[in-house]
């Protein structure tokens, strides 16, 4: 049997934890991410992109497919390594992936022979704590997450937002500097993806940890960010920087502010042109 998302609320946010505080400053500095190894497979992804994110920020990467968003979140989580320019996360040049930034992709990377208790505490385990203390982290997280009952259970038997919820709560297991975040919600449904929207807020506003979230989706982008930052197309690079003049904390009532309306016509204006350019290109090409 499959378990359906389950409706209830996250617990009251507790006191923030100190092992956040003022961490996580991401600095992005002249990126630049070329592939290919001839003229004829060269393949600029991303150009000059320059980014200061101070600690406890919500940034929100927005663009069109191909427009490099991924591939500059890429580099910041350690699994690429830039062409140009450097990232560094508190003054240091990360050296490949690293339990200081935690990673939630589109599709669950759970390991499905291990319970939603043991897929929490993985992480811990590995970097040394006792058993008895990551089980007891992974039990905390879980009530932050709303899936207390269901720690027994396998990834299999539960719905695709309660297996991203597991994600979430995993990748924060290890107290990471920076939340990577690469479309979590994009194979949901919009009902589902709306209460993931509300209940990723709320442990973001308990921690206030770095978040890189990418998105497609403008209203996503605008619901989530403090800013939302919008890449063009070939190259990707940064086109808008914009900041997200609406009160914490937010449900979805947000959407029919006339400072959100105002921005969705921003954003939209912008990556319709940059859609209508990459599309152009496309169709020059042999």
């Amino acid at each position: 049997m499959r378990l359906v998302e389950s409706p209830a609320p996250l617990r009251p946010a507790r006191p923030r934890h100190s092992s956040w505080t003022g961490k996580g400053h991401i600095a992005i500095k002249e990126l630049g991410v070329t592939f290919g190894e001839t003229a004829a497979t060269l393949h600029v992804a991303v150009q000059d992109v320059t980014l200061d994110v101070p600690p406890g920020q919500f940034l929100v990467l927005l663009g069109p497919s191909g427009c490099g968003k991924s591939t500059v979140l890429n580099v910041v989580a350690g699994f690429i390594e830039p062409s140009s320019g450097q990232v560094t996360i508190d003054g240091v040049v990360p050296d490949g992936p690293g339990a200081d930034r935690g990673m939630v992709f589109q599709q669950p990377t759970l390991f499905p022979w291990k319970t939603v208790l043991d897929n929490v505490a993985f992480g811990p385990l590995m970097t040394g704590r006792s058993k008895s203390a990551a089980e007891s982290e992974a039990r905390t997280l879980l009530e932050m997450v709303g899936l207390t009952k269901f720690a027994a259970r396998y990834p299999r038997s539960l719905s695709g937002g309660m297996q991203q919820r597991v994600g979430i709560a995993r990748a924060l297991a290890n107290y990471p500097k920076v939340l990577l975040m690469d479309e979590p919600f994009g194979a949901l449904d919009s009902q589902t993806r709306a209460m993931m929207q509300e209940n990723l807020l709320k442990v973001w506003n308990e921690f206030r940890i770095t978040v890189i979230f990418v998105t497609h989706d403008i209203e996503e982008a605008i619901f989530l960010g403090d800013r939302v930052v919008v890449m063009g197309t070939a190259p990707g690079r940064v086109i808008a920087d914009i900041p997200i003049e609406l009160q914490r904390p937010r449900d979805q009532a947000v959407l029919f502010d006339p400072n959100f309306t105002r921005v969705k016509r921003q954003c939209m204006d912008l990556i319709r042109i940059e859609s209508l350019k990459a599309f152009e290109q496309q169709s020059e090409q042999p």
